[in-house]
């Protein structure tokens, strides 16, 4: 019969923050103390973990008329600044907290109206070449007030067009009026944007590349260009990829302008180059170090040199067998021990590419559970954000449930360490915006015991960097630092690792267990030691936190009671009584109440080895 070990060795044993990341490629009694096997909606933010922070709704007149596609920070020569916002079917610029319409549309000289009838009349009109089905029309400029606008049933004819509802306003003649020339592209794409020589170029694949210079209407790209689906600016050159050319298309072929005109097509050193040597598509294309374009596709890369020679780019086949699968994935980022890099999502992993023959893959931890969460027949609707100022990729992804985007997972570039995250909206894109003005102590989101932030923290400054993230159903949304998700509570948690005799127990653990037996005291150490886990210190401050603990790894919790009521101020000890004999533990530790957080330093753990089993 095994000895038992005397009551009075209580071992203690400290935990620093789990700043380990998410690990599952390796059993859970066997990661290090400072790993996870499970979390949501957790951030690592200097050498603790803290609760992450929501978003709330950005401005006046939501929903916007359409899926949000893209938001673009567009900022001209002049210093002038504009936010754009591009959806399914319309076009915004965001000022002052409101929305105004930029879709182009059609104004050419006047309409005739009559109270009751969805019959509309121009007046030398030439709608047929340039009014669809679907269209919108009002009578009045594009944002006058009070607006009521009407669907395009049919285009009758230049000087015809018939509404799908009775025009319901005051009769009238020779009246101004807007026709809304409304995208038609399916929020399953995306749209693509650039800036070149101070105009803000898009392009959604489907309708014609599209230009606005800031202030005049929104108008189609100079020159004729093939639809494409991606665009890129480099080296004086406007590159599209997978393009559309009278009707055929070219999922391999890149097209680039004459040089520094991003609206001449046909002539100087305009052209084209088809990547062939497989049958794989064009997926992507990045700028890597300012020197060289990466061109992805589904299953190669090609990197591209801007040259001197007649041939304009000298373009390689650098890798064969794995490439780019959700285009919007791709991000420019810098992680330690690799330098400047892409990150991406390929079919079997997360990689980082430096140009060199091999890309590297960064999610060998997470990598099973990473794919067997995202719904594979909507992976294209992925997309990512990099947050330099927290060193985190966050590669946003629809679950396997789900058709639009509801889950991400977060790779910290500093310390390689992977979380998740889950949202209360279905999003569709991300995009960069700036703080309009110094969080105080009046306008911080929630009380200020609440906050775990840093009171300094350059990024509750005037014009600091904040994420904008827009929904399937048009609305849009600023990180704000709040404490909620567009009023909805953050479900925020961590799970430890299968607690048996590891690295910060073991030591003790198997000194003592030899002792008894009298055994000797070196060699391989014990695990299968029965503990009774007496008490548990944990330092944290926030709102409330919540402790559970499982003995079977994860499925099923038992709560600790009571709920521990955090200091909203500092990071104090408070003390958990347990009373749990096991061979083995994890504990999770959670907070999922409206308008509360929580940051999470450390922990210690007590317990008594009360023999082998």
């Amino acid at each position: 019969m095994a000895g038992k070990l005397p009551s009075t060795n209580k071992i203690i044993s400290p935990m620093s923050a789990p700043v380990g990341g998410i690990i599952t490629n390796i059993p859970p009694t066997e990661i290090d103390s400072s790993a996870l096997t499970d979390a949501y909606n957790m951030v690592y933010r200097d050498n603790r973990i803290d609760k992450k922070l929501g978003y709330s709704q950005l401005g006046a007149g939501l929903p916007l008329n359409g899926s949000v596609m893209a938001i673009k920070r567009y900022i001209k020569f002049s210093g002038v600044e504009k936010l754009v916002v591009i959806t399914s079917r319309d076009v915004y610029d965001y000022y002052s907290g409101n929305y105004s319409l930029l879709t182009p549309g059609y104004i050419t000289n006047t309409v005739t109206v009559t109270n009751g009838s969805p019959i509309i009349t121009g007046a030398t009109t030439l709608w047929s070449a340039n009014v669809k089905i679907g269209d919108k029309f009002r009578i009045g400029t594009i944002n006058a007030a009070s607006p009521v606008w009407y669907t395009v049933l049919t285009v009758d004819s230049n000087t015809q067009i018939t509404l799908t509802a009775p025009y319901a306003g005051v009769s009238g003649n020779t009246l101004a009026y807007t026709i809304r020339k409304v995208y038609t592209v399916p929020d399953s794409s995306f749209v693509s944007l650039e800036t070149m020589l101070d105009l803000l170029i898009w392009t959604n694949g489907t309708d014609p590349i599209q230009k606005w210079d800031g202030s005049a209407a929104v108008q189609n790209l100079g020159g004729s260009p093939p639809l494409a689906q991606y665009i890129k600016s480099f080296k004086d050159y406007l590159i599209l990829a997978s393009t559309v050319e009278s009707t055929v298309a070219y999922p391999q072929r890149i097209r680039w302008s004459d040089t520094g005109a991003p609206e001449v097509w046909n002539s100087g050193n305009a052209g084209f180059n088809s990547l062939a040597e497989g049958p794989d598509f064009i997926t992507g294309m990045e700028i890597l170090r300012d020197d060289y374009l990466v061109i992805y596709k589904e299953n190669s890369i090609y990197v591209a040199v801007n040259t001197t020679n007649i041939n304009v780019f000298d373009i390689s086949l650098r890798v064969v067998g794995i490439g780019l699968i959700a285009p919007r994935t791709l991000q420019a980022v810098t992680i330690a021990g690799l330098g400047d890099v892409h990150v991406f999502l390929g079919a079997d992993n997360v990689y980082a590419y430096s140009g060199a023959t091999s890309p590297v893959p960064i999610a060998d931890s997470i990598q099973r559970q990473m794919l067997s969460l995202i719904n594979p027949a909507e992976v294209t609707r992925a997309f990512s954000a990099y947050i330099k100022e927290d060193n985190e990729y966050w590669l946003f992804f629809p679950s396997t449930t789900s058709t639009y985007v509801n889950q991400a997972w977060v790779f910290n570039t500093k310390t390689k360490a992977w979380l998740k995250a889950s949202f209360a909206d279905f999003l569709t894109c991300v995009g960069d915006y700036v703080t309009q003005s110094n969080i105080t102590w009046d306008t911080w989101p929630g009380t200020w015991d609440d906050q775990t932030g840093i009171w300094d923290d350059r990024r509750f400054n005037a014009l600091s960097p904040i994420k904008l993230f827009g929904d399937k159903d048009g609305y849009v949304y600023k990180n704000d630092f709040s404490l909620n998700e567009d009023g909805e509570a953050i479900n925020g948690y961590f799970d430890t690792k299968d607690f048996v005799g590891d690295l910060a127990l073991t030591s003790q653990i198997d000194v003592l267990q030899r002792e008894v037996s009298g055994a000797s005291t070196t060699g391989s150490p014990l695990f299968n030691i029965m503990k009774e886990f007496v008490q548990m210190d944990v330092y944290a401050k926030g709102g409330t936190l919540a402790v559970y603990y499982s003995t079977d790894e994860g499925l099923n919790w038992i709560p600790v009671l009571p709920v521990l009521t955090l200091s909203s101020t500092e990071y104090t000890r408070n003390k958990i009584d347990l009373r749990v004999n096991c061979e083995k533990i994890r504990f999770r530790f959670q907070n999922n109440t409206i308008s509360e957080t929580f940051s999470f330093r450390n922990y210690t753990l007590y317990f008594i080895p009360r023999g082998r089993i």
